[in-house]
């Protein structure tokens, strides 16, 4: 209940703002903040969503770190062009079950610098990286066990020894 009351807070605060507060324009604004939340549950149901702020914050300072090195990577490789540079497509296996889990991963994935999600299978997702043979494969393996912290409760098969 508390997800569908804050979306509805969310969506409603965003037509406020899109209005500059016109108070005659809800007559519309009411049934497209109604159609925005029931698409919004049809395409993420929040079911399966650990809401722990300490995971969220977790994962927002992974992503931020490898937001910063990855950008700084792909900066030196522009203006140092002898970088070992060797792009292509490689196969990623996912543990992830949760259809949540798997859509964020993937949209982290691309939203990284040097990485770009190609491909998303049932057992593993195909991503273009710009050097095949960096250590690109342990930096997904760590940003899968921060997406897999918030959406299971228990680790995954083989997530004892990493972090």
């Amino acid at each position: 209940m508390l997800g569908f009351l804050l979306r509805i807070f969310i969506y409603g605060a965003a037509w406020l703002g899109l209005t500059a507060g016109a108070l005659d324009s809800w007559q519309i604004g009411l049934p497209f903040i109604a159609a925005s939340v029931y698409v919004d549950y049809q395409l993420s149901r929040p079911a399966d969503i650990r809401w722990s702020p300490g995971a969220w914050l977790i994962y927002a300072l992974y992503f931020f770190r490898f937001s910063m090195t990855g950008g700084l990577d792909v900066l030196r490789r522009i203006y140092h062009p002898r970088l070992p540079l060797n792009p292509g497509m490689v196969a990623y296996p996912l543990k992830l079950s949760s259809p949540s889990a798997r859509k964020l991963f993937v949209c982290t994935v691309s939203l990284l610098p040097g990485t770009l999600s190609v491909q998303l299978a049932k057992r593993d997702l195909t991503i273009h990286v710009l050097n095949t043979d960096g250590p690109y494969r342990r930096e997904l393996d760590i940003i899968q066990d921060r997406v897999a912290v918030l959406f299971h409760p228990h680790p995954l098969p083989d997530q004892a020894g990493r972090s």
